[in-house]
């Protein structure tokens, strides 16, 4: 579910971030035990980082601005948000220094879903996109910020129609476990 290949030039030309959620084959992307509810979407791994300043913080702790895994989910281990439990990390985020972003974000969800990001510095939804049934694809969103005065933290969320209560809400496990998938994928470019 790569984003890596679909804008060669604004990655040439642009400083970029690329995170996902990366879990093994065999686990989901978590639950989302009620509906019309929003649950933050983990992000644990940092595929490419160009932008000074920017990261994630899988666990709302330390930024991690470096290309790898971060938080539990190393490897192939326990996921952060233990989504066999039904729990939900709802710290994990990401921080962008002062600028101008065009973002993409990648989905994995099943069912009926939708998207948003959240302003977690400013307490605000700076953009949301309407359910959409997601059952045969994976779509792509994509929106522009812009972060004045100082670093602001955002986190990509998910909501459902209900009754969504399983693991596949946020993503499914139907592969092994030696294989690692991605249940979000997102793309930070600074543009200005």
């Amino acid at each position: 579910m790569a984003l890596s290949k679909q804008n060669p030039l604004m990655e040439k030309s642009h400083p970029v971030i690329w995170v996902q959620d990366r879990k093994n084959g065999n686990v989901g992307g978590g639950f989302m035990t009620t509906a019309d509810t929003w649950y933050t979407r983990d992000l644990n791994w940092i595929g490419k980082n160009t932008i000074t300043g920017a990261g994630i913080k899988p666990d709302n702790t330390t930024l991690h601005t470096t290309k790898g895994f971060f938080g539990a989910d190393v490897g192939r281990a326990t996921p952060i948000n233990s989504p066999t439990t039904g729990t939900n990390n709802q710290l994990s985020r990401f921080v962008l220094p002062v600028g101008e972003y065009f973002i993409e974000f990648r989905n994995q969800p099943t069912g009926e879903s939708a998207a948003q990001l959240y302003n977690i510095t400013d307490d605000i939804i700076e953009t949301t996109i309407g359910y959409v049934n997601y059952s045969n694809f994976s779509p792509s969103f994509s929106c522009y910020v812009s972060v004045t005065g100082a670093s602001k933290e955002f986190r990509m969320e998910n909501a459902g129609l209900g009754p969504v209560d399983s693991i596949a809400a946020l993503g499914t496990n139907e592969f092994g476990a030696s294989q690692l998938i991605s249940h979000a994928d997102i793309k930070i470019y600074k543009i200005g």
